[in-house]
């Protein structure tokens, strides 16, 4: 006789996961996920229904364009095994064009050039041709110098300290 521990076992291990597969299956069967740029630029994720060449969200359209949509494994953080490819498209809150995500060598200005021009000096760093091999400040390169100075001077008051007590424990004999 088979044990109920073992069937329930076999139960929970086999039929559940099948379970869930077919719940998620059923879940994007005509739907996308669509990811939309907010105005305060914060990034939302919904899995709309496909209406045609349209995705309707809150009272919007948003246009489907096949050579910008990109397949992704839903829902993200999930077993693989529980996963389903569904289409994805990325937009701009109130554009109805898609984002080109699928277009790797994207134009315009990389986040490094960004990050050089919001840089107060970084006009001068190029004329000057300066290339950042030591990026130490002036005082990290400053530093050893200002503690052997330190430690001198810490060694003279100590000095200063010790004969002044020995004076005044000659003078309390």
């Amino acid at each position: 006789m088979i044990p109920v521990d073992a069937v329930v076992m076999l139960t929970v291990l086999i039929l559940f996961p099948l379970a869930l597969i077919l719940i998620m299956r059923q879940k994007v069967v005509g739907k996308m996920l669509c990811f939309f740029l907010e105005e305060d630029k914060s990034i939302r994720a919904k899995l709309l229904k496909v209406k045609g060449d349209f995705v309707p969200f809150e009272g919007e359209a948003y246009l489907v364009k096949a050579e910008r949509v990109r397949l992704i494994r839903y829902p993200m953080g999930w077993p693989s095994i529980l996963q389903q490819t569904i289409p994805a498209s990325q937009y701009h809150r109130g554009q109805v064009d898609p984002q080109n995500w699928i277009d790797l060598s994207q134009k315009g200005v990389s986040a490094t050039e960004v990050g050089a021009v919001l840089e107060p000096t970084w006009m001068a760093n190029i004329v000057r041709g300066i290339q950042q091999k030591d990026s130490k400040t002036r005082l990290e390169k400053a530093m050893p110098l200002i503690t052997i100075g330190l430690g001198g001077l810490s060694l003279i008051l100590i000095y200063v300290v010790v004969t002044k007590i020995n004076e005044i424990s000659s003078l309390l004999k």
